[in-house]
């Protein structure tokens, strides 16, 4: 994985790409439809009913709509994270399918659970996890991945 954190002053931009072992057809069903939500992110779910559509992120008690900014079959998700703004955009580079993932997120996002960086390093470990099962591997030790990632994003933060 190549993994640039940028300030960008108000904000952060975390730009996450990977080369993956599945085609892009299967990335994109992974990670925009609800049947690849319930794989590798069971919180989310595609609401195409709506107009215009919106991403549902609920657990527990804790339920919130987010407005999709873009959604182009096979290239392009982007939607509204709370005050951040995600994207995936996948690619074939050469022949090898990528997926280029980017948070635009704001230096004071959060609430009493979150912060910036806890969200940048929940990002970090998500798209390590998406990674593995695309290219079909094992499942990853999420703590040990939380803990690698948290010590990076607190590192990159103070650099910059």
């Amino acid at each position: 994985m190549n993994i640039d954190l940028e300030d960008l002053g108000k904000n952060y931009k975390l730009r996450i790409d990977y080369a993956i072992g599945a085609s892009l057809l299967d990335s994109w069903n992974l990670l925009a439809s609800n049947q690849g939500f319930a794989k590798c992110f069971p919180q989310l779910t595609l609401e195409a009913k709506k107009n215009p559509q919106q991403l549902l992120f609920q657990e527990g008690d804790f339920r919130e709509e987010m407005a999709i900014l873009a959604y182009k079959k096979q290239e392009k998700i982007a939607y509204q994270w709370d005050s951040a703004v995600v994207t995936f955009t996948f690619k074939e580079v050469g022949e090898t399918g990528h997926i280029f993932f980017e948070e635009v997120i704001p230096k004071d996002f959060g609430n009493d659970w979150t912060n910036a960086q806890k969200d940048m390093t929940g990002w970090l470990v998500q798209n390590e996890t998406l990674l593995a099962i695309l290219n079909g591997d094992t499942e990853i030790d999420v703590n040990l991945a939380r803990e690698k990632w948290r010590t990076f994003v607190a590192e990159q933060v103070e650099v910059k």
